[in-house]
């Protein structure tokens, strides 16, 4: 990441930290465990709106795509359900042009630099599938998503009477914490923790069950709040909107109250 000045933060990984050659001991830490591309976004902006910040990224997720070419011109579009599969799929098919049907604004704006036609439900599954009702699509449809996924976009829209398929593109490697996050866990002092998805919620939370940090959970929706399997939180705080920008929000307010 990089430096920004005063608002300048501390990233710790386990291969490598970065500008600083320690994490400050004061203060929340901030711990990120999305796979490493987002999370590292999501540091950037989390360094902007907090300021100087103890960022720690350990992806509980790899993904990897495992897709054969594809070939689009039978399709009138694709449903993308996370930016995972927008980025898998412009490397096994010709995106210029394709129409996307996309969860949310993060998903939209990564089809649309790939040259997809795309447009956002601005939420999570039922959005979705509200927002492709509404536009009656007359075409096949093709869903690109990782070995596991929820939802069942397309399920319901062939409930609907659309023509529509899925296929996986990639896969979604379980990771276990680095040891920077461990260390972190096991310390006294507060570990604020946003969590995107049930699954991640349940990874984090088995991995983290003999944790001593107080834990500020920050969850993007309550179904995700719900999957969590750790221990019971210090604080626990709920997105108004299920995304980035409502996240952030939500991190701000709980690290203005943790922040000495």
């Amino acid at each position: 990441l990089r430096d920004r000045g005063s608002e300048r933060a501390n990233i710790g990984t386990d291969s490598m930290q970065t500008r600083e050659d320690h994490l400050r001991t004061d203060g929340p830490k901030l711990l990120l465990t999305r796979p490493r591309q987002q999370s590292e976004r999501f540091a950037e902006l989390c360094q902007k709106r907090l300021g100087r910040a103890n960022i720690i990224i350990s992806p509980m997720i790899r993904i990897t795509p495992i897709a054969d070419e594809i070939d689009l011109s039978e399709f009138e579009g694709v449903i993308l359900t996370s930016e995972n599969g927008a980025n898998a799929l412009a490397t096994v098919a010709c995106v210029d042009g394709i129409h996307a049907w996309c969860v949310g604004d993060r998903t939209a704006a990564v089809a649309t630099e790939l040259g997809m036609q795309a447009v956002s439900a601005s939420g999570d599954a039922d959005a979705l599938v509200a927002l492709m009702v509404r536009d009656g699509p007359k075409g096949a449809l093709l869903h690109v998503h990782g070995t596991r996924t929820r939802g069942d976009v397309v399920t319901r829209l062939r409930s609907a009477g659309y023509r529509a398929e899925s296929r996986v593109i990639y896969e979604q490697e379980e990771m276990q914490l680095t040891g920077t996050a461990q260390a972190c866990l096991q310390d006294h002092g507060p570990v604020v923790l946003p969590l995107f998805s049930p699954r991640s919620a349940r990874l984090v939370g088995d991995g983290t069950r003999m944790t001593s940090a107080p834990l500020a959970i920050i969850a993007l929706s309550r179904s995700v709040a719900e999957a969590w399997t750790g221990p019971t939180p210090s604080r626990l705080a709920i997105a108004e909107r299920p995304n980035s920008y409502n996240m952030l929000e939500s991190i701000a307010a709980v690290w203005m109250e943790l922040a000495p």
